[in-house]
């Protein structure tokens, strides 16, 4: 009997209930010594996504069998499979008469052979992975530059994006989950590595029971998700040990001033509707993601002291301050109180400067069906965002706290300068935006970063502003002090640089609109420009 038991499980979402087809594709089987999963989710926008699932996870599928050892987070590699899968789909087009822009997916896949483990993902499904007490996500789910998009096969950056690693051994694994974003927040939490302890039962289930009931159960777990809202097609593929018996720590929560203890994704509480920022107004979570803070912070002697403080303030007469405490006098708790300050003043400036920056392009086009539109006054709002530490901005605050809405509107950006250099086929120079003065937003950054930053650098997690050698200035998504994600480069020669960083270089197609307002598409790679005009 093998170490292992494998079940694979999909469900149509209600979406589908006007008869169109199941987009998700999935597969787990065993041969001799070897296990191979994969899973692919079509795009919902592509109609004929569900031959695009299918013909990539086959191909990875069919790979991993016959040629286990070459898999690699090589780049080499990593775009051979790429092309391999590519490939597979534009024959499987051309076979039936379809066309390859109506095919499109995501890919996850993972492999055991002889005690080594190979797994691989593409995209915003998921791979958890289980020891007997302890689990993670391999990596964090891709998401694309626009809301509800992600990264696939036929992304211009496919291969960069692809992530695989092989794992010497598998006496640790207990099991393996691959599932298609669907079960997000049943397994694991959004914007973070930590699985909920429910992942235990998932692979638990597959390991003690058998087949079928396996499947009956996760099935109907699957469906009573579907039956409060989850519409999209859901699949799962687990590996599993035989008899495993996983122990996983606790969710993490947030205890309210109330006494409550509330699900850390929820905002208010669910027994007097207090808000989580009020309660935890003096945390930094800039340097920790807020699920694995929780889950060291729970039940802490910080979390007793922290809540009585909070009730302390909320019990203080109007008009007062609270009385305090010795202990919460010193300088740490003073240098955290300052810093949380900060944290907010730089997502207001964060926000306000991302507004201005879509209000310039947006208005030139604007200006341009409408002569009379009003031009924007820059010193104007160059002495709004220089006074805000003047100021108290609660309400803009509130409004900028949804780091999601940041990254839309730096999406919206992108996406909007991109549509432009489409109109009518064109890839050429055209005149997208009027001659600006780009030094205005320059200066923005720079007041931000002389204000609040330290050595030309600020970050508050995942957004940042950074200041160059040569006098420009970056500002968009940051980790670790590295330019990560969705951003865009104020030039010192008054042009600006729109485009997706990873690990501080610069990655696939930018736009680049130079000083006089021409636009142009570059390709990067590893910040050297490898194409475009």
């Amino acid at each position: 009997m093998s170490e292992w038991r494998i079940l694979k499980c999909l469900v149509k979402g209600t979406s589908h209930s006007d008869g169109t087809p199941c987009q998700d594709y999935v597969d787990v089987e065993e041969r001799g010594n070897m296990i191979v999963a994969v899973l692919a989710d079509g795009l919902g926008s592509k109609p004929y996504s569900e031959v695009a699932a299918q013909n990539a996870a086959e191909t990875v599928k069919k790979m991993l069998f016959t040629d286990f050892g070459s898999f690699n987070n090589n780049s080499r590699f990593k775009y051979y499979l790429i092309d391999q899968c590519r490939k597979q789909i534009k024959e499987s087009a051309s076979a039936y008469g379809r066309q390859v822009k109506d095919m499109d997916c995501t890919l996850l896949f993972a492999a055991i052979c002889n005690n080594e483990v190979v797994v691989g993902q593409l995209g915003d499904g998921a791979i958890c992975m289980l020891g007997k007490d302890s689990g993670g996500l391999f990596c964090k789910p891709h998401k694309g530059n626009v809301v509800n998009s992600t990264m696939t096969v036929f992304s211009h950056d496919a291969a960069s994006s692809l992530q695989i690693n092989r794992y010497g051994s598998s006496s640790i694994l207990e099991a393996i989950i691959l599932t298609s974003d669907g079960l997000e927040r049943d397994l694991y939490y959004p914007n973070s590595t930590v699985v909920k302890k429910i992942a235990a039962v998932y692979a638990q289930v597959v390991g003690n029971e058998t087949a079928k009931k396996a499947s009956a159960q996760i099935k109907g777990r699957i469906r009573k998700l579907q039956s409060v809202g989850a519409d999209d097609d859901i699949s799962i593929a687990v590996i599993s040990k035989n008899n495993t018996v996983i122990s996983l720590p606790d969710d993490p929560t947030w205890l309210c001033t109330c006494g409550k203890r509330n699900p850390i994704d929820i905002t208010h509480c669910e027994h007097c509707s207090a808000d989580f920022i009020d309660v935890y107004s003096e945390m930094d979570f800039s340097q920790k993601d807020k699920v694995v803070f929780f889950r060291e912070y729970n039940g802490s002697v910080e979390e007793a002291e922290n809540i009585e403080r909070k009730k302390n303030a909320l019990q203080a007469p109007d008009g007062q301050f609270p009385i305090v405490g010795q202990q919460d006098m010193n300088k740490e708790e003073s240098n955290m109180s300052n810093h949380s300050f900060l944290k907010k003043m730089f997502v207001t400036s964060f926000y306000i400067l991302t507004c201005a920056v879509c209000l310039l392009l947006g208005g030139y086009i604007t200006s341009k069906r409408m002569p009379d539109t009003a031009q924007i006054d820059y010193d104007e709002l160059a002495s709004f965002v220089h006074e805000l530490n003047q100021q108290d901005h609660q309400e803009e605050l509130t409004k900028a706290a949804n780091r999601d809405e940041i990254a839309q509107m730096l999406d919206d950006l992108k996406g909007f300068i991109q549509q432009s250099l489409k109109k009518s086929g064109k890839k050429a120079t055209a005149a997208l935006a009027a001659p600006v003065n780009m030094s205005v937003y320059r200066n923005m950054v720079a007041i931000l970063l002389e204000t609040y930053g330290d050595q030309g650098h600020m970050e508050f997690a995942p957004y940042g502003c950074k200041r160059y050698a040569d006098e420009s200035y970056y500002i968009g998504e940051m980790s670790n002090g590295s330019e990560n994600g969705n951003g865009m480069i104020f030039n010192a020669d008054g042009s600006l640089l729109i485009g997706e960083f990873a690990n501080g270089e610069k990655q696939g197609e930018f736009c680049y609109i130079d000083e006089n307002g021409r636009c142009k598409n570059i390709s990067f790679a590893n910040s050297v420009q490898n194409g475009g005009e």
